[in-house]
């Protein structure tokens, strides 16, 4: 009886030994950064994930991490959410314009190729400038179909993942973690680019997006009742000289370095246990809408790259997907005769 009991404990003390049931009985934070196109990186990671076997308990984003953020923890899958990324019209969501057969004849005859329709708004005080060159009313619609379901909650922790979008304060500069309400509103926000797109009024704040106070919100996450993290950074490099050619490389630049600053200082706060995954987006610029495959390809890799080479997770498990660089149109692509 003994030697089975010996044998018994042994056999248990190999289980909890072993990295892949450590991992399955911690968890596991997600962390995904803001990055325009960049940002499709993150279905990757998803994929990945899902393959791997790894459960994620908790996720926050900013901007396009927002979104797939929110996307994730409403409870869609990775191809569920690969099909939202593809059959998404982004160039229609960041615009304001409306198709030339529903504009009023005046308003076409005005028409300057401008990314929004012209308007001009008045005050008390007159004529007044608007907050931004769009009102994002094309990206506040499509985000409102998609999170239909979502409507109104009481806490975003009633989703199926725990999930937080940041967003920026635009009248003092402070950190927003939006944590309940309208689920399509909080990623709006964090989306909000300032002065491109007007901001959100969300009790009485004004609010734009995340990156320029938390692009890669480590600390939030953390804060979630998580035991390690995957950390997920796919913001832009600084330009060259070279690259720097006119007032958009300036401030393209300028806002890059405080978005980068961000970041810097949460993986400062990253532990033993947690995970960088830096996908290789070389080429692939903040409006790369069009580099789905190949951006999708990158995060996935990248994530497996990441979780193999680290020594507290689970190393047994390999790619499923041709690790092409150029990946074929249907490699990552799911069937798009319907929504998920």
């Amino acid at each position: 009886m003994w030697r089975k009991l010996v044998a018994f404990w042994l056999a248990a003390v190999a289980v909890l030994a072993n990295p892949a049931f450590a991992v399955q009985q911690e968890r596991v934070g997600l962390v995904l950064s803001g990055g325009g196109a960049r940002g499709l990186a993150h279905v990757g990671v998803l994929h990945a994930l899902e393959e791997m076997g790894i459960e994620v308990h908790a996720i926050a984003g900013t901007s396009m991490g927002a979104i797939v953020g929110a996307l994730a923890a409403s409870g869609r899958t990775a191809n569920e959410v690969e099909w939202v990324a593809r059959n998404t019209d982004w160039g229609y969501a960041f615009t304001d314009k409306s198709p030339r057969t529903a504009q009023p004849y005046v308003f076409r005859q005005l028409d300057a190729d401008l990314a929004s329709d012209y308007r001009l708004n008045l005050g008390t005080g007159g004529v007044v400038l608007p907050r931004g060159v769009l009102q994002g009313q094309h990206l506040t619609q499509i985000l409102d179909n998609l999170f239909a379901a979502q409507e109104e909650l009481h806490s975003f922790d009633e989703l199926t993942i725990p999930f937080r979008a940041v967003a920026a304060d635009l009248v003092t500069g402070n950190e927003v973690v939006l944590s309940a309400g309208r689920l399509s509103t909080a990623v709006r926000a964090s989306m909000t680019i300032p002065g491109f797109i007007e901001p959100v009024e969300w009790q009485d704040m004004l609010l734009v997006d995340g990156g320029i106070v938390n692009n890669l919100p480590v600390s939030v996450v953390r804060s979630m009742n998580v035991d390690r993290l995957i950390v997920v950074d796919v913001g832009s490099p600084s330009r060259t000289a070279e690259e720097i050619e006119n007032i958009v490389g300036v401030m393209d630049q300028l806002s890059g370095h405080m978005v980068r600053g961000t970041s810097e200082k949460e993986k400062a706060l990253m532990r033993h246990a947690d995970v960088l995954v830096t996908p290789n987006l070389e080429g692939i610029a903040n409006t790369s809408f069009a580099e789905v495959d190949e951006a999708l390809w990158q995060g996935y890799r990248a994530t497996f790259v990441a979780l193999n080479k680290h020594p507290q997770w689970p190393n047994s498990h390999h790619m499923q997907r041709t690790p092409d660089t150029q990946v074929a149109s249907n490699q990552l692509r799911v069937e798009e005769d319907g929504a998920p």
